[in-house]
């Protein structure tokens, strides 16, 4: 009897393990699929050279001034779209240059948030719903900071192809109105 007795604890209590087990599994497997989304980010975000974009803002600067001084005398309707679509450089730039260095950052602490919430749980010390709690706020944390770089990186890019088209232009047409003045 007391064989029949032990045996069923011991079956109980391996089924309990078991459970147990896969319930942590389960909830690693998400953590390392947020895990994946920030590695995937900062591969993104490691692609944007932020030397080319800060010079390239700082060219913008010195060309828009210059394009400023002279607008009077080169605006014309084929300008004026060039200009227009220079002034798209501007925000996307700006925003990258000064906020880099804050979105590696924000990644380096989202990503160590997540390795101490799976420390946390492979040794056993969340309960399902603490768990569940602190998964969702990273989950958030994760899709907003996901959005935030990725908007920023898409319009750098956009607008990284557009200066290099639309500067030489306008810096071409007021070249070509100085050297027609001095003539």
């Amino acid at each position: 009897m007391k064989t029949v007795y032990f045996s069923i604890i011991l079956v109980c209590s391996m089924l309990l393990f078991s459970c147990s087990n896969e319930k942590r599994a389960k909830q690693i497997s998400k953590i390392d699929s947020l895990y994946k989304v920030l590695d995937t980010v900062d591969i993104k975000l490691k692609q944007i050279n932020i030397d080319s974009v800060k010079n390239r803002y700082r060219l913008y600067k010195v060309t828009n001034d210059t394009v400023s001084k002279h607008f009077p005398e080169v605006r014309t309707d084929e300008s004026w779209k060039y200009i227009c679509a220079f002034q798209n450089v501007r925000k996307p730039f700006k925003n990258m240059s000064l906020s880099y260095d804050f979105f590696r950052a924000e990644l380096q602490l989202s990503k160590k948030q997540l390795e101490d919430l799976k420390h946390d749980v492979e040794k056993k010390l969340l309960k399902g719903k603490d768990f569940d709690k602190f998964f969702t706020d990273e989950y958030r944390s994760v899709n907003d900071l996901q959005a935030k770089i990725m908007n920023n990186v898409n319009q750098v890019n956009a607008q990284m192809k557009n200066f290099d088209t639309v500067q030489p232009y306008l810096m071409n047409l007021i070249r070509e109105h100085k050297s027609k003045k001095k003539h």
